[in-house]
């Protein structure tokens, strides 16, 4: 590499370490419910869109959104919009249909794992160095997510609610799971359906 590039990259460098250093505070963090070391946040209000690709009527999928809205809504302060079948460039997107359906889209290549849901963040950037102890935890902005709840794996209707609001947290910035199985962002089926408080103030704290 030419040195009139080294010293360009390094100059580089140096700004967007220290654009990311001075774009929040670190915080020492007092709440840890993840087996990941990563969080994430979206606007105070964020838009969202939905559709539902399986039209049966025993797939609850829009109870379900309004039921995670309410509460991610009240544990975090946020104002997520009412859901949208329209607003197609809505930040948080939501998605219900068969593992065909969803397959179809193209973007969720995980529907073949075994699970009920899935969600991808399709934008998104590396914002602030927070701690818990002695472990750091990185944030992230998050400008756009997708998200996607299977209607044909056996879900009941107390597993779709918990699938979805468990989707929902993914989008809103929660990475990894819980491993407390009485939580909504425990990974795998339950029915569950109600935030509890240690879910709450792990992602609570890093809204503002």
């Amino acid at each position: 590499m030419k040195k009139k590039s080294i010293v360009r990259f390094l100059i580089v460098s140096i700004a967007a370490t220290l654009a990311l250093s001075s774009t929040v505070s670190a915080k020492n963090l007092s709440y840890w419910s993840s087996n990941c070391y990563d969080i994430g946040y979206m606007n105070k209000s964020p838009s969202l869109y939905y559709k539902k690709m399986d039209s049966s009527s025993s797939f609850p999928f829009l109870t379900a959104i309004q039921q995670g809205r309410s509460q991610w809504n009240s544990a975090l302060s946020t104002s997520i919009s009412n859901p949208s079948a329209t607003n197609t460039s809505a930040i948080m997107q939501f998605y219900g249909g068969t593992k065909q359906q969803i397959k179809s889209l193209g973007c969720f290549v995980y529907v073949d794992d075994g699970g009920a849901g899935a969600t991808i963040y399709t934008s998104e950037n590396e914002s602030a160095i927070h701690y818990y102890g002695n472990q750091r935890i990185i944030e992230h902005k998050i400008w756009g997510s997708k998200s996607a709840v299977l209607s044909d794996v056996g879900l009941s209707y107390n597993n779709c609610i918990k699938t979805t609001m468990h989707e929902m947290g993914h989008a809103l910035g929660w990475y990894g799971h819980a491993s407390n199985s009485s939580f909504v962002m425990y990974q795998g089926r339950s029915s569950v359906t109600t935030l509890k408080s240690g879910e709450k103030n792990h992602l609570s704290q890093i809204y503002r």
